[in-house]
């Protein structure tokens, strides 16, 4: 009886051993010959047992190195794809769309960004590296991960839908607008793609939920908010399969 309590008492303290808490100030300005600049701060609060760190890291895009000045791009992917499971904790659309803030200005373009607005509703498309990604906020401006953290929370992703040539993509002919170049993914034909829920992998422990608010004014997009990871709400049978076109 006492090695089954002590196993037990083991098994809830091992429940809360480890927590992680992602705060996100992001800001992006879509306009060209932009004024403003773009950033992207985020601070990663992470605890195991009773050591607590918090790291800091305010980033912009370096013209110099063309790369992003305090290496979001891997450090933040080191967060998205869990260290210790190597398996998705958020969609991979958000991840994507963070590093746009401290990415060439170019990439605007060559990715097709493009972001409309109906009343605080917010839809985000692009392409990036050969995948299409399609997202939008709930109707007063979040992208809420709060009550559920499975397909429902407005990611959504197209992948295959371009042919890879040493790192330079080109859309497949049944997805390029009759009569364009495929190289430019202005030319891709969204009516085509065929979506599916991008959000964490459907066997991972924990993955981050919560709330980020969104704004897009006079061309510049804000996102803001913190994410902590949580044991995840998985997607009932019916929905797993869920398309969107």
């Amino acid at each position: 009886m006492r090695k089954f309590t002590l196993i037990l008492i083991l098994l809830l303290t091992n429940i809360f051993v480890f927590a992680q808490t992602l705060s996100i100030d992001f800001q992006l300005n879509t306009n060209a010959n932009a004024k403003t600049k773009n950033h992207l701060n985020w601070t990663l609060k992470s605890t195991a047992n009773t050591t607590t760190t918090v790291t800091t890291t305010k980033d912009f895009f370096d013209a110099v190195s063309s790369a992003s000045k305090k290496h979001s791009t891997k450090e933040l992917r080191e967060v998205y794809i869990d260290s210790k499971s190597k398996k998705q904790a958020m969609p991979k659309g958000l991840y994507t769309l963070l590093l746009f803030a401290v990415s060439s200005p170019e990439f605007l373009q060559n990715d097709d960004l493009k972001i409309s607005s109906q009343g605080k509703k917010l839809t985000i498309q692009f392409i990036h590296r050969g995948i299409a990604y399609k997202i939008s906020t709930n109707e007063k401006g979040y992208f809420d991960f709060s009550e559920r953290t499975d397909a429902e929370n407005g990611f959504y992703i197209a992948k295959d839908i371009a042919e890879n040539e040493k790192g330079i993509f080109s859309l497949k002919a049944d997805f390029v607008t009759e009569g364009t170049d495929k190289n430019q993914m202005q030319n891709a034909d969204w009516t085509k793609f065929t979506f599916e829920n991008d959000s964490f992998d459907k066997d991972i422990d924990l993955a981050f939920a919560g709330k980020l608010k969104t704004s897009y004014k006079n061309g510049i997009l804000k996102i803001k908010g913190k994410l902590t990871k949580k044991v995840p709400v998985q997607p009932k049978a019916d929905e797993e399969n869920k398309k969107c076109r």
